[in-house]
């Protein structure tokens, strides 16, 4: 059974609040809000309906196929800019490859034991909230990388904060 954590977890991923589910749990929000409370807890057949919903999230993520053999050990990553951006200076301020620290996420992703389900609530969140089809959207920018290969914190480069600031006119 879902835990409370689980659920608010769930309501953050879907864009959705306590509120929400008083409403669609058929109950006031006050008494939604009691389940939350330190000592509170959601009735049996309230959590089960809570637990269908959130199995019904994580049905709706597509299933593709696993890639060839031959491309194991190698990932393509879709960002775009601004979160690039963010992902280098953070593998910089690591000291750390990047492809090493793309790698060191999506390990600890994996070692989540609620991932699965984190991840189909937010996506479900993300199509939900998609533009409309002739909405131009943002080209990701692509990386690939493999293995994962520490840089030597002292040799590392040093990102270039002057970059981040405006020049002096």
């Amino acid at each position: 059974m879902p835990t409370k954590e689980d659920i608010d977890n769930w309501l953050k991923a879907i864009g959705k609040n306590r509120k929400w589910l008083a409403e669609k749990c058929l109950v006031q929000p006050g008494q939604c809000y009691n389940w939350f409370a330190v000592n509170g807890k959601i009735p049996k057949k309230k959590l089960l309906l809570i637990k269908s919903w959130m199995e019904e999230q994580t049905q709706e993520v597509v299933c593709i196929d696993l890639p060839d053999l031959d491309s194991r050990g190698k990932m393509e990553v879709r960002l775009d800019y601004e979160t690039q951006l963010k992902v280098e200076k953070e593998a910089l301020r690591l000291g750390m490859e990047l492809s090493a620290y793309c790698t060191e996420a999506v390990e600890w992703c994996c070692s989540q034991p609620d991932i699965g389900a984190r991840l189909a609530a937010r996506l479900a969140a993300k199509r939900a909230a998609m533009p409309a089809p002739d909405t131009a959207l943002d080209i990701p920018t692509t990386f690939t990388g493999t293995g994962t290969h520490l840089q030597n914190p002292k040799t590392a480069p040093k990102p270039d904060i002057a970059q981040d600031k405006p020049s002096p006119q």
